[in-house]
């Protein structure tokens, strides 16, 4: 591969969060020192550049649904030797089926209030009472801001891929937030359409629920609602601890395999996430690459999981981080 590609590929790796991290865009020791290893490197198979092309950087991040499915799909990748249609599990834009029918099962949900707030929600899912409970009495403010968040659900959910819509819809109902102050707390921040527009976002649910219980008239976790992608991951430690604590094992088994350390050491010394750890050793092990281009492709990933670590750590409040979970393993000896 000629010098040029090479470094248009290293600047396109390498566009993982860092200033979120270290409030610095520049390339620390490890990043440069795994630079330099693949420019030694000859013979690097094309899978490999793939593989490398397929990990973490900005649209890959820990706030996504399925971040540790993405994850989970770089290990394969690694075993397997070789790329497939690119996984978009963790990416921007990934919303899974099963958030898909969370919001249309809310969205009915509301429909059927509007029509008859007291009706009672015998042999429907759970969420249909949990809705007219949060909402309470049918008055008229209410009524025409629950049709709002209803049309702009719906707008989104009927057609995903028209993106102009949601915002035109949104700015005909911010125009009646004037009259109505609940109308006017749907676009409070970064509105319900942004929400919605940013639906890959692991909080996106939950962000819905404490709309129409805002509606209801509590707004006690109101502010929640607040801070699309990585400003979720605040919420980290009470709501989704597993998607760190997953990603913090898998680096700590990548480094295992630099390290030349076996299963028992990660269960001594890592025992609260070494059942991660043993997905990332085993990736490790059973990755077909020489020895040279595997240190240099496992180090690569073990260096973008440090960084989403890092990203969690900041943005988490310092009360609800475990000790263990800021203990990283030092990756420049090993690289």
């Amino acid at each position: 591969m000629d010098r040029e590609k090479l470094l248009e590929l290293e600047r396109t790796w390498w566009d993982a969060p860092l200033r979120m991290a270290t409030g610095s865009d520049a390339w620390d020791l490890d990043i440069q020192n795994l630079n330099g290893c693949l420019r030694q490197l000859r013979n690097v198979p094309r899978w490999a550049y793939d593989v490398r092309s397929a990990m973490p950087r900005w649209g890959f991040e820990m706030c996504s649904h399925r971040w540790l499915d993405g994850l989970d799909d770089v290990l394969r990748m690694l075993v397997a030797g070789e790329d497939w249609v690119p996984s978009s599990a963790g990416h921007c834009g990934d919303v899974p089926t099963w958030v898909v029918a969370e919001i249309e099962l809310r969205a009915c949900a509301l429909s059927r209030w509007l029509e008859d707030p007291d009706a009672p929600a015998e042999d429907l899912p759970e969420i249909y009472e949990q809705v007219r409970t949060w909402l309470g009495a049918p008055e008229a403010d209410k009524r025409q801001a629950v049709a709002g968040m209803l049309a702009l659900l719906r707008q989104w959910l009927d057609a995903p891929t028209n993106h102009d819509a949601l915002p035109a819809l949104a700015s005909e109902w911010q125009e009646r937030g004037a009259a109505n102050p609940l109308i006017a707390a749907l676009f409070e921040g970064e509105g319900l359409h942004s929400l919605l527009s940013n639906g890959c976002g692991f909080k996106t649910v939950d962000r819905l629920d404490l709309t129409i219980r805002l509606l209801g008239g509590d707004d006690a976790s109101a502010e929640e609602r607040h801070g699309h992608c990585l400003a979720q991951l605040r919420h980290l430690w009470r709501d989704d601890p597993q998607r760190y604590e997953s990603t913090r094992g898998i680096l700590w088994g990548l480094y295992a395999g630099l390290a030349n350390k076996d299963v028992a050491w990660l269960r001594e010394q890592v025992p609260e996430c070494s059942g991660a750890a043993l997905r990332g050793l085993a990736a490790y092990r059973q990755c077909p690459a020489t020895p040279a281009v595997r240190r240099w492709l496992i180090g690569s990933f073990a260096k973008l999981l440090e960084i989403e670590c890092q990203v969690a750590l900041v943005r988490s409040p310092a009360g609800l981080v475990p000790a263990y979970a800021r203990h990283l393993p030092e990756l420049s000896p090993v690289f």
